[in-house]
């Protein structure tokens, strides 16, 4: 079975058909979080067979590849360059690394 692309309108409908705005309240700041309670947490907690971290993070190449043909671009605004030997290269009175 081959589903049909919606059209234009139609995507523009999700916005009103599938918005979840006001669903906790005015004031609600949380969003889908608030579907994480101390209950999900628990049973989420109860499936944990072993004790393995996974890491969620991903190693940022600035390398251009075809899947990333413009890769980030890394610039360095304060260094903390010469604080070991008394020359910083700055006026700033504490020591700092921006980029």
């Amino acid at each position: 079975m081959q589903s049909e692309i919606p059209s234009g309108q139609e995507v523009l409908d999700y916005f009103q058909t599938l918005s979840t705005w006001g669903r906790w309240g005015d004031d609600d700041e949380l969003g889908t979080l608030n579907f994480i309670t101390a209950q999900t947490r628990v049973e989420a907690a109860s499936l944990i067979r072993e004790g393995v971290t996974v890491s969620c993070a991903t190693t940022i190449s600035y390398d251009s590849t075809p899947d990333m043909p413009d890769p980030p671009m890394h610039f360095m605004i304060q260094s903390g360059e010469g604080w070991a030997t008394g020359n910083k290269v700055t006026s700033r009175p504490t020591q700092v690394a921006m980029d």
